[in-house]
């Protein structure tokens, strides 16, 4: 946004990025995974959509009941914690 750019574009630009890091740092450091990787891109950006989608349906809820800020944070925990699972079980599992 200091650059002039929408918020939503700004956002949707550090949400790929970070997405990207994501996956790379995961891959190699987390899960020290090995696999096939066109299938595990495929797996992690999926895993990505679900927990996505997740958050936003409990900030969504948090909404009507609390302060904005707690919404995010509590939607912010969702989103960790079951990306984290998916990816664990379901993207790098061996």
């Amino acid at each position: 946004m200091f650059l002039g750019v929408s918020a939503t574009i700004s956002n949707a630009i550090g949400y790929g990025i970070g997405s990207i890091l994501s996956f790379y740092l995961n891959r190699k450091y987390t899960f020290k995974s090995t696999l096939n990787s066109k299938i595990v891109i495929f797996k992690f950006f999926t895993v990505l959509a679900i927990s996505y989608g997740a958050n936003f349906l409990v900030l969504q809820e948090l909404l009507k009941s609390i302060d904005p800020y707690l919404a995010q944070i509590g939607s912010a925990i969702v989103y960790t914690s079951l990306s984290f699972l998916l990816v664990k079980f379901f993207v790098f599992n061996r």
